[in-house]
């Protein structure tokens, strides 16, 4: 029997792999994980969001500065673009790391053109897109999906986040918006003048009505004299000290005349010195025209900004009172 003997192979040894073969396969194996993919799907939710036909961009600068704790934190350039999208994912213009974000939570708008006639300007206007803990304006709630005017001095916040959004422009931007806000507030008072003019000749046909009925005999179950004495000394109504009214809480006072106005409250607020000196003007614009014809305002100066609001309510308060129109609202 013959013994068989193999020659053993020889080890085979492969070519070195290239570097982008490596690349390619680190990049397939890093897309199949579970990551990436929950990445790829966060990624591709859609904007729910058209954009209007009266979009454009600004001609002037602006920007958006991010407050937070009374520190500066950062510029953010609005003038780029039409719109700009807030929200949690990446993709977003401005990112907040926030968990009371929702993944798409706002919209900043601009407004390039107005139509005649039309009522809303051009400006910056804010949209909430349904976010689940809802954007704040100036303290104050907004309506989702709703444009929201937004001026210079506008302090915007999303959902529960400390970071605060201020809109800034230069002095001619700020001179637009004077305007602007002047413009509406002497339409304002044009349609008041009107409605009043209205009221007085609806007065006016009333007791000319009252006054034949009472010639002709006709009481339509009138009281008499006594009864009405007695009925109008229950009904009296209270005396309310207006001086101590106003003054121990002026921005209430200013709210609930404005509220019957039908005027909403838009505190104008503009930064004066920097750093350890800085203050704060508050103005407010008043339905009451100046012996030139000019828009009366209400203004307050201090270190805080809220001292700064107070002093402006009490200053506006004192303005309507010696009008004789805070009285009539209270």
């Amino acid at each position: 029997m013959s013994d068989s003997f193999k020659i053993p192979s020889a080890p085979v040894t492969r070519a070195p792999k290239k570097d982008s073969e490596e690349d390619t396969e680190r990049e397939t194996a890093h897309s199949n994980s579970p990551k990436a993919a929950e990445r790829a799907s966060v990624l591709s939710i859609p904007l729910n969001y058209s954009e209007p036909a009266w979009s454009g961009t600004p001609r002037t600068p602006y920007a958006l500065e991010i407050i937070k704790n009374g520190a500066l934190l950062e510029e953010i350039d609005v003038t780029s673009k039409p719109y700009f999208v807030f929200g949690r994912l990446p993709s977003c213009d401005v990112t907040l790391d926030h968990p009371s974000i929702s993944r798409h939570h706002a919209i900043l708008q601009y407004k390039s053109e107005a139509a005649e006639g039309e009522k809303a300007q051009c400006g910056f206007y804010l949209y909430d897109l349904g976010s689940t803990h809802g954007t704040k304006v100036n303290k104050e709630s907004v309506v989702a999906r709703t444009y929201y005017r937004i001026r210079l001095g506008h302090v915007i916040r999303f959902g529960a986040s400390t970071r605060l959004f201020v809109l800034r422009g230069d002095e001619d931007g700020q001179e637009g918006v004077e305007i602007e806000a002047e413009e509406e507030m002497m339409e304002f008072l044009k349609t008041k003048a009107e409605r009043d003019e209205r009221e007085r000749r609806e007065e006016e046909e009333r007791r000319t009505r009252e006054e034949k009925e009472a010639k002709q005999g006709i009481s339509w179950g009138m009281m008499d004299d006594d009864d009405a004495e007695d009925v109008a000394a229950v009904n009296k109504p209270e005396v309310i000290d207006e001086d101590a009214y106003y003054n121990r809480d002026p921005k209430k006072a200013l709210k609930r005349f404005m509220d019957q106005e039908g005027l909403e409250i838009d505190y104008e607020t503009e930064q004066i010195g920097k750093s350890y000196e800085r203050e704060f003007r508050v103005r407010i614009r008043l339905p009451i025209q100046g012996p030139a014809g000019e828009l009366m305002c209400g203004e307050g100066v201090a270190a805080k900004k809220k001292d700064a609001v107070a002093l402006c309510a009490l200053d506006a308060c004192r303005v309507l009172d010696a009008q004789g129109m805070l009285r009539s609202s209270a």
